[in-house]
């Protein structure tokens, strides 16, 4: 092996420190990482400084150091070590509750990594989504799984942002066995194969039930393997049905058949870029996209190790959680009955409107009794995404109920109040039911006695049918209103 013209800069400034040994690790959807070894003392602390590494003038690594090792040995000899990652390192740094609406991957790509001075790229955008929120990731963890789900990776080249699928990307490298291509492992496993996967979602305002099916990879010069396996994404989230079936179908894909190899060294072996490979089986013959990369330089030489296997797609949060939540209005622009939320303990991030659940909800039935602006609500989060989020009921908190309906030791009474003072009241204790309004006039069924009292004028009528009042005696009596009686 030949060893290269390994060039290190510090802060724009070349390093006269020997290069001892370099390790540039790389992978789609990860901070690419760099670690040099050099001879000598150590040049300061250059912690956060912009770092770049050349081999033979063919840049390998931008980005800036992140952690510095000192060592010395038993005979005074005195080695240090820089590590460092790409500058979409910074976004792990970074985590802000905020809520984001009708967002492509793409947009959000843009406002993510807008002050790391990067453009992106994306071929293809992507539909919506309706809301996205940022509570418990970091900024590289919110971009990186919310295109993971959408069948999307992520890959750094100089100072651009690539987001592609698993597809070749570029002019292919050409590399043969002997020659440019040292050795090779090649791996064709269909356990994992799908013939087509299927998600299943449903819409939690509207309560409706949504299927997606993905029948093709989106991905060319796959080896025929006949595969009659079928997978179902149960309960996924509604936003990304489509791209979440297809994401899963490409991965398959890609898995069935898969390369790992090492390379004479080559700045140009990235990922993302395309491998055309010769001398092989005939199952690799052709162009496959690189997913992994390590260029290590040491005393033996320059090499390149690189594989074609795609990154596993961390599962998304199954189960759900609880928490409080604060409505900010209830003028729902639909009429559907939805409230608008906020949860305080995620830093006040504006839920939009959620639907209610309602005590025996159904087409033209229910208790339909949702909470008022400024009322507390006890919010269910599915896959604890508060953009799934549904309100469960309300909460007095620090209010005090109007009647808590609590007589020696038990619950006698159960009540039911408008926030104007309209109430309806049903009373084990005393074994009566009233119903009344806030100007005193009301109904009470009691054991010995059913009142119905008006505070203003009444009228009773039946228009078209008979009126009958039977009782053994029937008294008429003059009363004054209540005000004006000495």
């Amino acid at each position: 092996m030949i060893i290269p013209n390994v060039e290190v800069r510090l802060n724009a400034r070349p390093l006269e420190a020997r290069v001892l040994a370099l390790r540039v690790a790389a992978r789609i959807s990860q901070p690419t990482q760099a670690e040099v070894t050099l001879a000598g003392p150590a040049d300061g602390w250059p912690i956060g400084v912009p770092l770049r590494i050349s081999i033979d003038d063919e840049m390998l690594f931008d980005g800036e150091v992140t952690a510095m090792e000192l060592m010395r040995g038993p005979g005074s000899e005195s080695a240090w070590v820089l590590r460092g990652y790409d500058l979409l390192h910074r976004l792990r740094k970074r985590q802000q509750p905020r809520v984001f609406e009708n967002i492509t991957v793409a947009d959000l790509a843009r406002a993510l990594v807008a002050d790391c001075g990067l453009e992106v790229e994306c071929d293809n955008a992507g539909s919506p989504i309706p809301r996205l929120v940022q509570h418990r990731q970091t900024d590289w963890e919110l971009l990186s799984q919310t295109a993971a789900r959408h069948g999307v990776y992520l890959i750094l080249d100089g100072d651009k942002l690539c987001l592609t699928k698993l597809r070749p990307r570029g002019e292919a490298i050409e590399l043969k066995l002997g020659d440019t291509l040292w050795q090779a492992r090649i791996e064709a496993n269909v356990d994992r194969s799908l013939g087509s996967v299927t998600a299943i979602g449903w819409h939690a305002e509207q309560a409706e039930v949504r299927k997606e099916k993905a029948t093709a990879p989106r991905r060319d010069n796959l080896p025929e393997i006949a595969v009659d396996a079928t997978q179902t994404l149960v309960d996924q989230p509604l936003a990304n049905l489509a791209e979440a079936a297809q994401a899963a179908l490409d991965l398959s894909a890609a898995r069935t058949v898969h390369l790992d190899g090492t390379a004479r060294g080559n700045t140009a072996l990235r990922p993302g870029r395309a491998v055309a490979v010769h001398g092989l089986a005939d199952a690799v013959t052709g162009v496959h996209p690189l997913c992994s990369t390590i260029h290590t330089v040491t005393a033996e030489g320059y090499q390149t190790w690189f594989s074609t296997q795609p990154p596993s797609v961390a599962a998304a949060p199954s189960g759900a959680s609880v928490t409080l939540g604060r409505v900010e209005s209830v003028a729902d622009p639909h009429g559907a009955g939805r409230v608008q939320v906020s949860l305080p303990a995620y830093g006040e991030v504006d839920l939009g409107w959620l639907s209610v659940l309602c005590p025996g909800a159904g087409p033209g039935k229910g208790i339909v009794a949702l909470p008022d602006a400024g009322d507390l609500v006890v919010v269910a989060l599915p896959h604890e995404n508060p953009a799934e989020a549904i309100v469960l009921g309300s909460l007095y908190g620090p209010a005090t109920p109007p009647d808590a309906g609590v007589e020696g030791g038990a619950v006698r009474r159960w009540t039911l109040h408008s926030g104007a003072g309209q109430s309806i009241v049903i009373d084990d204790e005393h074994k009566l039911v009233r119903l009344s309004n806030a100007d005193g006039s009301r109904l009470e069924l009691a054991p010995d006695l059913v009142t119905l009292c008006a505070h203003t004028d009444m009228v009773i009528e039946a228009p078209g049918h008979h009126l009958t009042i039977r009782s053994a005696a029937v008294d008429f009596e003059h009363a004054m209103l209540p005000e004006v009686i000495s």
